[in-house]
């Protein structure tokens, strides 16, 4: 009797360690897994859509088929460079910002947005 419960424990318990390992393999879980960490990388990236939307009313759009990097050193300012440069480590890199990136970050958002009319023509002289 006590050897039956015995054998019956551990078949459940071998049972539940089963079914645990297919949850977490199944596509299902990984799906779960994948819109949690999107939501991280879109929070975590946001300054990036920031800097395209003030670039962007000074009439810098970034064209389809321009990489961030490509864009910021299209545009000519340093700062966009930097996002650019920081928007790429966080994005593909899986690198998250420090406290003191990120103060770097929003000064450099700062600087672009205070530029009074920019202009082509004023960069690239």
């Amino acid at each position: 009797m006590v050897v039956g419960r015995i054998v019956g424990a551990i078949a459940v318990l071998l049972l539940i360690v089963w079914l645990c390992r297919k949850v977490v393999k199944s596509e299902v879980w990984r799906r779960v897994a994948d819109r949690f960490r999107r939501r991280k990388n879109v929070s975590i990236v946001e300054f990036y859509d920031r800097m395209l939307q003030i670039l962007a009313t000074k009439g810098f759009v970034r064209q389809p088929h321009q990489t961030p990097l490509e864009f910021a050193l299209a545009v000519g300012l340093p700062e966009a460079r930097v996002l650019s440069m920081k928007y790429n480590e966080v994005r593909y890199g899986r690198h998250e910002l420090s406290p003191s990136e990120e103060l770097e970050v929003e000064e450099a958002l700062a600087k672009i947005a205070r530029r009074d009319q920019l202009s082509k023509q004023e960069i690239d002289t």
